[in-house]
């Protein structure tokens, strides 16, 4: 008796997971989300124009520097212009990502054809910040 019981009720079990996993969007969605489904296009290409800034930016390469550096700074004025985004906490972190950024790529965009090394580190200290607050942001949008 307790066998076909036991078993009716773990076919159920099963059953239910499985439809709940047939439909986890609707779980899971919320207006921070979809906000960040937005936004990863932006973030995306922030994140892929940093790695190559990051393993460029030298004396040497000023004007591939600086063609990164206008890419980050569209990027960042796309991601600017959507916000405000759902949570105050999201659009604070976005914001101060994005002002860092902005104020990192001027000052790239600003250098001449002599650059030494102290102001590209002054420009990765802005560019470190924008992506402490962008990864912060990330976390945010997946719920972290």
């Amino acid at each position: 008796m307790w066998g076909n019981r036991w078993l009716a009720l773990s076919c159920g079990i099963v059953v239910a997971a499985g439809m709940q996993l047939a439909h986890p969007a609707s779980a899971a969605a919320s207006p921070v989300t979809d906000w960040g489904s937005q936004a990863e296009g932006p973030v995306a290409e922030i994140n892929k124009a940093m790695s190559r800034l990051y393993a460029e930016l030298d004396p040497d390469n000023v004007n591939g520097g600086k063609a990164l550096c206008r890419q980050l700074q569209a990027s960042g004025q796309t991601l600017d212009s959507m916000l405000p985004s759902p949570s105050p906490v999201l659009t604070s972190e976005v914001s101060w990502g994005v002002n860092a950024l902005i104020a990192g790529t001027k000052r790239c965009l600003s250098v001449g054809t002599e650059v030494n090394r102290a102001e590209i580190n002054s420009v990765r200290r802005l560019f470190d910040i924008a992506m402490l607050h962008l990864n912060n942001a990330e976390a945010l949008m997946h719920g972290g």
